[in-house]
């Protein structure tokens, strides 16, 4: 495969990757309103705790996929920044 097809590929990849994940605002959303939910006297700092451990989970779950595809993209672009200087 070409290096050109190469980025193509990356590129697309990682755009479906970036957009495919549209759910995260939602879901950080839902986190802040199970957390007003199961700790209704709790003070702001407590939830903000609990919701921010809990956002481990969606930080696993969609942005370290989404940065990987980032890096890849770039590795793949800088590739071929570096074969077209030669």
């Amino acid at each position: 495969m070409s290096v050109g097809n190469q980025i193509r590929q990356t590129a697309i990849q990682s755009l479906i990757t970036l957009f495919g994940q549209g759910d995260l605002f939602s879901r950080v959303v839902a986190e802040i309103k199970r957390t007003n939910e199961t700790m209704p006297d709790a003070t702001g700092a407590d939830k903000r705790h609990k919701v921010l451990a809990d956002f481990e989970i969606i930080f696993n779950d969609i942005i370290e996929p989404v940065g990987e595809s980032v890096l890849r993209l770039l590795l793949e672009l800088g590739v071929a920044y570096l074969k077209a200087q030669v």
